[in-house]
């Protein structure tokens, strides 16, 4: 039987038919339960319950918990359509996102459980992750999506070192950064294979001039430099050339943004979007090279956040509402309510970024994380049915 035929049979929860479905969904409600305790942790409304302090917390569950459920929901429904394989559905998809939701109860209340226990808990969702890629890709032979497979397993690495640093020392430095680094070659690495060709895609269903520029040398020069910057950043303690290699990632990943014509999709938020997400990356890699050269101009939070928050916190909700779309059989093209995610979230980052500037700190930082919170809350009531039925 076809791996198509075999995929109408399934008879079971639609929640569970897709990868996408359940890790979506997830990560939204997440997204939004994971700010309201961190914003009420910091205002000394309540205390976490975790071994964890609040920020190592908070970067935790952002890196490894958000993204990671975002990663997984897109990789368990791309790489069937690489492979040309059944993908994992039913009792084995409930059973991977039971283990990433446990992770998430026992990170959060960590300070009544063993350290080794919540590692083994936590660690559990990311083994059974690369073990079922990497059957894919085995079993399917699609050798060229390898790559995808080595990042799962550098994840892992990062999450494995955050527990490890934060049993010996009580708080976390060198895994937070490396956990960051590799979601954001996720975000490269992925974006460069989705954007143009979504972009391409929507030009040509209108009849546009000016298609995007096919992959070549620029996008692999691109992603080595901004892989060594990234590596630099995380071990190398010498500023200066690490701000150099930040720079130049960041001005090759704006040649690279600029020839994917994101500038020709304004009509089409949902797809302009695709590009908004991914220029916070260059953003990024300028914002953190003038935080290392000017750190009492530009302040370290600020300029990590264009990271965190614009360019994992934009990407992955534009790729979540159009992959939604797409893969439920829906027209993808966007609506009010996919158009106020989307602004909702910009402000959300800009704010964020902002707050370190002002003297209004609290009120400003409040005021992003609650359009953060609206943004998710966005995309659960616009999107809830068409995931789970």
């Amino acid at each position: 039987m076809s791996t198509s035929a075999q995929r109408r049979q399934y008879k079971g929860l639609a929640v569970l038919s897709r990868g996408y479905r359940p890790f979506f969904l997830g990560a939204a409600v997440w997204a939004v339960v994971s700010m309201l305790l961190w914003v009420f942790s910091i205002a000394g409304v309540f205390e976490l319950p975790s071994a964890f302090s609040p920020a190592d917390w908070h970067i935790h569950e952002m890196i490894f918990g958000y993204s990671g459920a975002i990663i997984a929901g897109f990789l368990l429904t791309a790489v069937p359509n690489w492979t040309g394989r059944l993908p994992i559905m039913g009792n084995g998809l409930l059973l991977l996102f039971s283990l990433w939701l446990l992770g998430r109860v026992a990170i959060l209340f960590s300070a009544f459980l063993h350290p080794h226990l919540v590692m083994a808990v936590d660690l559990s969702f990311s083994i059974m992750l690369i073990f079922v890629i990497a059957r894919e890709i085995i079993v399917g032979k699609n050798w060229r999506n390898l790559s995808v497979l080595m990042v799962l397993v550098f994840l892992f690495i990062a999450n494995l070192l955050f527990h490890i640093e934060m049993m010996i020392y009580g708080e976390v430095n060198y895994p937070s950064l490396l956990g960051l680094s590799v979601v954001l070659v996720v975000i490269m690495l992925i974006g460069g294979r989705v954007i143009p060709s979504f972009t391409r895609n929507w030009l040509m269903r209108f009849g546009i001039d000016g298609l995007p520029v096919s992959k070549n040398r620029i996008d692999d020069l691109a992603m080595i430099i901004s892989i060594f910057a990234l590596i630099a950043m995380v071990f190398l303690e010498q500023p200066y050339i690490v701000a150099g290699l930040l720079v130049l990632a960041g001005l090759l990943n704006v040649i690279r943004l600029a020839r994917w014509a994101g500038h020709r999709t304004l009509s089409e938020p949902i797809v302009f979007v695709l590009h908004v997400g991914y220029s916070f990356v260059p953003l990024g890699f300028f914002a953190l090279a003038s935080f290392i050269l000017w750190p009492d101009v530009m302040p370290k939070a600020s300029a990590f956040h264009v990271w965190t928050a614009g360019a994992i916190g934009m990407m992955t909700i534009a790729m979540m509402t159009r992959v939604s779309l797409g893969h439920s059989g829906q027209k993808i093209k966007s609506d009010k309510i996919i158009v106020a995610i989307y602004i909702s979230m910009f402000a959300s980052i800009i704010l964020r970024f902002a707050a370190d500037f002002l003297v209004q700190y609290e009120f400003i930082l409040n005021l992003s994380a609650t359009l953060w919170i609206v943004a998710y809350l966005l995309f659960l009531i616009r999107y809830w049915k068409m995931l789970t039925s």
